[in-house]
């Protein structure tokens, strides 16, 4: 390349209005290189969106190739003492009323300027208004989600956007759908779908209508997913309708809204079966322990998947987890019923909370679930360093047992006031029984004396807390002489 020119225009294609010269190169090669060129632009003079217009042409003068790019030449608006009544919207108070200035700065120490005569949008809403000389507005509409501001670009003025102090209480909706023939349907047969789309009110359930989707999937059993439309518009009383080829799966009908829209999202499955109809599944045994657990141990699910009372084997199950046992349930872990539906699966615990099997069915089964098993996840804790002393020891002398509590906690730490009991179990017998109680210290340190009787073996038992698990010691043998 020999030369590289530009010029500003309020066109990609013409209008020059300055000429930027000759560019020159500041890093690079002549082939491979980057180009500059530097001329001051007058917001006053040239407002508005313009066009960098750049050519390159070679030795003889022929034109190598053009480039472009837009840029605007305004001042940022600067939004002040915006203010929005009423501070909460629901779907029946979505009328609000947003209040502010728009002003801006000819340069970084400038006093600000009003902005007058700008367009000014109330996003999220059909309310428009136009600030007034003062660079003031007011705009009142009724929402459709979480409005914000926008302005135009008008003038020196650039386009921008302002924040409104406006929150949404999103209100509950509920869809429903029904089947127009009974599963399971005839193979090569069309299927219609009919629900409607309502929405909770202050005198009870209300229709939705126009400007609310509802759109239609079925996820065969085997997966994947079929796409089968959106109804854009809905009839009266928030009526919709799909019809469409039978595939067996799940029917699912979502309606899907703006995460800062009035509503919350609603959906609907339902199982499609075609032909012959799949077998009843269910699970049986299926329990999830230790209860309690070690936090972020192992919880082990585990249980039997049945059709019929017959086994189900190979089949995928999902193991999930939610905190309160009714929302928020995550995969935790998955396995493989046997040749007998057995299963067993581990998972960690990172909390306390519930725990359930699923399975999503196939073509041949359909899906199961089991119910909900809540385990309580503790702290570890431990018993070391323990000691019965003096050994041997003569009868009727004092004999001392000693050992530390700790607990798990982020690591290992002393547990500390925690009640210990001390068990006695003397040779020769089956069971224990209980010598005395105890606290740890501080250090986790705890003690106890008793006068020495019989041979036997001493331990130590902490019961656990709800928030710590109980452990039991090791036995130390004692010879009393």
């Amino acid at each position: 390349m020999a030369q590289v020119k530009g010029w500003l225009s309020d066109s990609q294609f013409g209008g020059a209005w300055a000429a930027l010269g000759d560019l020159r190169l500041i890093s690079g090669t002549a082939q491979d290189g980057t180009w500059q060129g530097t001329l001051p632009v007058s917001v006053e003079e040239h407002p508005g969106e313009h066009w960098a217009v750049v050519y390159v042409k070679d030795a003889d003068g022929n034109r190598l190739g053009q480039g472009a790019n837009v840029f605007q030449a305004c001042y940022a608006p600067v939004y002040s003492g915006v203010t929005a009544a009423p501070a909460v919207i629901d779907a029946d108070h979505r009328t609000v009323t947003a209040s502010g200035g728009i002003s801006y700065r000819t340069s970084r120490n400038a006093s600000l300027e009003p902005a007058a005569g700008l367009p000014v949008k109330l996003l999220g809403t059909p309310g428009t208004t136009e600030t007034g000389a003062d660079g003031r507005f007011t705009v009142r509409a009724d929402a459709e989600m979480r409005p914000h501001l926008s302005n135009d670009a008008k003038g020196v003025v650039c386009p921008g956007w302002g924040t409104v102090p406006v929150t949404v209480r999103q209100t509950a909706t509920a869809i429903s759908a029904r089947i127009s023939v009974a599963n399971p349907v005839p193979a090569g047969s069309t299927v219609t779908v009919r629900g409607e789309l309502v929405r909770a009110g202050t005198g009870g359930p209300v229709f939705l209508g126009s400007g609310e989707d509802v759109e239609a999937w079925i996820m065969p059993f085997d997966g994947g997913e079929r796409y089968l439309g959106k109804v854009g518009k809905l009839g009266d009383g928030g009526s919709f309708e799909f019809t469409f080829a039978a595939t067996p799966g799940d029917l699912l009908v979502q309606y899907v809204t703006n995460t800062t829209g009035l509503f919350t999202r609603s959906e609907i499955r339902q199982p499609l079966e075609v032909g012959t109809a799949r077998a009843v599944t269910a699970f049986s045994g299926a329990n999830a322990g230790p209860e309690p657990v070690a936090l972020n141990g192992t919880v082990t699910t585990s249980g039997r998947l049945l059709a019929g009372g017959a086994a189900v084997m190979g089949a995928t199950v999902d193991v999930e987890f939610s905190a309160n046992g009714t929302s928020g349930w995550t995969r935790a872990g998955q396995g493989t019923t046997s040749s007998t539906g057995a299963f067993s699966v581990g998972a960690p615990a990172a909390r306390d909370g519930y725990w359930r099997v699923r399975y999503a069915g196939s073509s041949a089964y359909r899906p199961a679930m089991s119910g909900v098993d809540f385990v309580d996840a503790r702290y570890r804790t431990a018993i070391t360093s323990f000691n019965a002393a003096p050994e041997p020891v003569r009868k009727g002398r004092a004999l001392t047992v000693q050992g530390k509590l700790s607990r798990y906690v982020g690591g290992w730490k002393p547990g500390s006031g925690g009640t210990v009991k001390i068990y006695f179990r003397r040779a020769g017998a089956s069971s224990w029984a209980l010598a005395g109680t105890t606290r740890s210290a501080s250090n986790g340190v705890f003690r106890k004396s008793f006068t020495a009787k019989r041979d036997g073996t001493w331990r130590a038992v902490y019961p656990g807390s709800a928030t710590y698990l109980p452990v039991t010691g090791p036995g130390d043998y004692v010879d009393v002489r």
